[in-house]
């Protein structure tokens, strides 16, 4: 490419940045208008799993080895009045996995400095933290995963010294939201969800040919 090509497209990579912060601004922009929340947006069946979650949580099953893993673990779980976040940190297998210090995370969960949310904080949908007779689905929309803050990869590209199960690094999210966030780059994300988006639109315009 000779240098009259490269500028040229050293252009067009600039005016399509411009543009794309453009587009995400205007979108920030609409949603604040509309006071957007986390939980605004709901999926068909989407309650009815979470009254169920919220009864097990209100009312947890008995003791079996494969729900509470031991009796030491369940007398805990009954003296800390029957929390179902601490059975998970506990149990967690991908806890285990990544040789996060048990007992460094559930201190930090005590203390308030990790947080083990109720509702995923990318998809506002009740996390359901129980296992054996606790857990109420396996479906991943549900399921609380670990996740890491700042990426492997922007760790590594920045050079940064922290490692894999730095709890400084890690918070909890859905299966889900989990699996999105590390398929494909944000621009990649980002257009399929325009292109979502864009599906709707000739969808409400049908909608209202039809009307009229």
């Amino acid at each position: 490419m000779n240098g009259h090509g490269m500028q040229m497209r050293q252009k067009l990579i600039m005016q399509t940045s411009k543009m794309n912060k453009d587009c995400i601004n205007d979108l920030i922009a609409v949603l604040d208008k509309h006071g957007y929340h986390y939980r605004s947006f709901k999926f068909k069946g989407q309650e009815s799993w979470e009254q169920k979650i919220l009864a097990i949580k209100n009312n947890p099953a008995t003791y079996d080895a494969k729900t509470y893993s031991n009796m030491i673990t369940y007398a805990e779980f009954e003296e800390r009045g029957k929390d179902l976040k601490f059975l998970f940190l506990q149990m967690s297998p991908a806890r285990k996995n990544w040789k996060i210090n048990k007992d460094d995370i559930i201190r930090k969960y005590d203390n308030g400095t990790f947080i083990l949310p109720d509702y995923c904080p990318d998809t506002g949908v009740m996390l359901d933290y129980g296992f054996g007779r606790n857990s109420v689905t396996e479906l991943p929309e549900f399921k609380p995963s670990w996740e890491h803050k700042d990426s492997r990869k922007l760790i590594s590209d920045r050079g940064y010294d922290i490692e894999d199960n730095d709890i400084t690094n890690l918070e909890i999210i859905s299966l889900a939201a989990n699996i999105y966030r590390n398929k494909g780059v944000f621009e990649h994300r980002a257009q399929l969800f325009f292109a979502e988006l864009m599906r709707q639109k000739t969808y409400f315009e049908k909608e209202i040919a039809n009307d009229n």
